[in-house]
């Protein structure tokens, strides 16, 4: 065999060698591809089911939700009236009970003022008391003695 037919058939065989592993990397790459867009697809299938399921459930159940909804409309409807009404009362109450602790709080002020001028009279009181019967005692101290004198003088 001539020298140039070997090297050229090294060279087909290299050649050959690199196309077959390119061919099944290329292979592998698109077998996951597969694999994986199959997945993909069959998730989306079953996704798409059970979409449909639920959505046949709605299509049913809707018709007597629509019923029980008209049937319980008027009361919601009153419901919220009723609400706002109490709503509007809470609100005036609370203004009325803010009046209300306002004049709970000036009234303390004048129980504590009255408390306090009370205190203050009856401090007074009791001192002029203490006054009084100091010189009552004194009076009556004197009275004793001129008493005492008189009838002394008069033995």
């Amino acid at each position: 065999m001539p020298k140039w037919f070997a090297r050229l058939f090294a060279v087909i065989m290299v050649l050959a060698c690199g196309l077959t592993a390119w061919y099944a990397y290329q292979h592998e790459k698109l077998t996951f591809a597969i694999e994986d867009v199959r997945v993909s697809l069959e998730t989306s299938q079953a996704r798409e089911r059970k979409q449909q399921y639920e959505y046949n459930e709605v299509t049913k159940a809707l018709p007597e939700a629509k019923k029980e909804l008209e049937n319980i409309q008027p009361q919601a409807d009153a419901a919220k009236t009723e609400e706002n009404k109490l709503r509007d009362q809470r609100k005036t109450l609370r203004s009325s009970n803010a009046a209300l602790n306002e004049q709970v709080a000036e009234a303390d002020l004048r129980v504590s003022a009255t408390a306090s001028e009370y205190k203050n009279a009856i401090a007074s009181l009791t001192d002029l008391t203490g006054t009084m019967e100091d010189g009552m005692t004194d009076a009556l101290s004197l009275l004793y003695q001129a008493l005492s004198s008189a009838a002394e003088s008069e033995e």
